[in-house]
């Protein structure tokens, strides 16, 4: 941010530096719990918004109720936040993704999570502008009821968040947006 900030670049960055490190089974939320106790933790989950140009946008099965949504993985610790989608898009799908331009920063109460005394958790959604350049597996070889490409005047029913990141993704917008 600082590098940003002293280039004074319109937008924000996100590639350069350390790519992190590889995913290791001790990156859990456990030992991160472990490590801090019962303090409050912010959690960055990445986001893709996949839009190709004849199949529509792409979406996920979110959750525990299974409505549609963008792609959204967290991130582990050590990892930098545009290869946490590398890595899961590569792992679910076998696609190899670019991850092209920042488009967002989003924050509010629909991702937190207050357990009592058990959790107390901030989630950050970091929307990535992406594009699939390499399909090592047809999209009739992933199971249809994960992942599906819908034209975005035919997407299913979207949470009000997840509609914000369709609009911030279809406003295709010079600049990244902080927003709730």
């Amino acid at each position: 941010m600082v590098d940003d900030l002293a280039l004074n670049l319109k937008a924000a960055t996100f590639g350069r530096g350390s790519r992190g490190t590889q995913r290791h089974p001790e990156t859990s939320r456990i030992p991160l719990r472990e490590g801090i106790g019962q303090l409050p933790v912010i959690m960055p989950f990445a986001t893709a918004f996949i839009q190709e140009e004849k199949k529509g946008l792409l979406l996920k099965k979110q959750g525990i109720g299974k409505e549609w949504g963008f792609p959204s993985v967290r991130m582990e610790l050590g990892e930098r936040i545009d290869q946490t989608l590398v890595r899961r898009i590569l792992q679910e799908t076998g696609w190899r993704l670019e991850v092209k331009k920042l488009i967002g920063i989003y924050s509010n109460d629909e991702g937190a999570h207050d357990r009592g005394d058990v959790e107390k958790i901030r989630v950050l959604h970091i929307l990535f502008q992406c594009q699939i350049f390499e399909e090592s597996r047809d999209i009739k070889d992933i199971p249809s009821d994960q992942f599906q490409f819908f034209p975005p005047e035919a997407k299913p029913p979207l949470s009000q968040f997840h509609g914000r990141f369709f609009r911030d993704g279809l406003a295709d917008r010079e600049e990244a947006i902080f927003g709730q």
